[in-house]
């Protein structure tokens, strides 16, 4: 969301900074005739065939709202697999939108504005978990790489091999969580930097094994900006204990300095610089820095670059 507000032409000058965490819209999203083909769908299993666009709105308004929600089941993104469900978000559609949100940021074409932005260790799990809950062996890994990738599955097998990991769902959910989410804020963080916007980039890799254990998921994060106690529908109820409560202040720090002044650093000695991503461009300059949020606070560079390096082919 908040990446699109960057892109948006009816959102700018209405912020002054941003923070994503744990998701770029860099993807390619869906067009104005593929949503018009979603809606001439949705109206069909409503029963709402008539030429006449009027008379087609009208026999919509006339469901009932148990018949809306039943006509098109709804999908999520945090699927692996596609279910064919309808997924209702935000389209190109050629006005707040103009084009595909990565070619405007290729064109640096979004609010330039200081940006705050990461992802978490294990970012791939919970839709992989979504899509296979029982687990997948090494032939179902390669059927879901094939069914995906096409041509290209050998290749991204031959990357994240099913014998480097636990399991096969660990390397599939190892690899979504690089395409989609690490790999994708690296390129957005490039993207941004070269245009000279300020930009501090993050990885989140704090465990919180009562609530998942051995793995930093998509959103885990959340709550240690915020200070809130876990809770249902998304996670097992507990309450952030002194050691996460400290963390969430370190993290609280970072994430209201830079709110107030674009910038997350701090005088204090002891709290760890936080230093701006610079991409390299030739010997000795940068090395894709950012600060890394685990059971210490430290600096780290270039994550999962050689990964990255892969899937920019692509």
């Amino acid at each position: 969301s908040v990446s699109l507000h960057l892109i948006a032409q009816g959102s700018a000058g209405l912020f002054h900074r941003a923070i994503m965490q744990s998701g770029t819209a860099s993807f390619r999203m869906r067009t104005a005739a593929d949503a018009r083909q979603q809606g001439a769908e949705f109206a069909s299993a409503l029963g709402c065939t008539s030429r006449d666009a009027a008379a087609v709105l009208v026999c919509l308004r006339s469901k009932a709202p148990n018949q809306v929600l039943a006509a098109r089941p709804p999908g999520q993104f945090e699927e692996f697999t596609e279910t064919g469900r309808t997924q209702w978000g935000p389209i190109v559609d050629g006005v707040e939108i103009s084009d595909q949100p990565r070619y405007l940021y290729e064109r640096g074409q979004f609010s330039q504005v200081p940006v705050l932005l990461g992802t978490n260790r294990d970012e791939g799990w919970m839709s992989v978990n979504r899509s296979f809950p029982a687990g997948l062996t090494a032939d179902q890994y390669w059927t879901a790489l094939e069914t995906e990738f096409g041509g290209d599955a050998a290749a991204i097998l031959a990357r994240y091999p099913a014998s480097d990991f636990s399991s096969p769902k660990d390397a599939l959910a190892r690899l979504v969580g690089d395409a989609e989410y690490v790999c994708e804020a690296n390129r957005v963080a490039r993207l941004m930097e070269r245009t000279k916007t300020p930009v501090f980039l993050y990885s989140f890799e704090y465990e919180v094994d009562p609530v998942v254990a051995d793995r930093v998921v998509h959103g885990l994060e959340v709550n240690f900006v915020f200070g809130n106690s876990y809770g249902p529908p998304l996670f097992t109820p507990y309450a952030l204990g002194p050691a996460e409560v400290a963390l969430f202040h370190v993290i609280g720090g970072y994430w209201t300095r830079f709110a107030n002044s674009g910038d997350p650093n701090s005088d204090d000695p002891a709290v760890v610089q936080w230093p701006a991503f610079k991409h390299p461009t030739g010997l000795g300059r940068g090395a894709d820095k950012h600060l890394t949020f685990d059971v210490s606070v430290r600096e780290g560079k270039r994550n999962r670059e050689a990964e990255c390096d892969f899937w920019e082919a692509y």
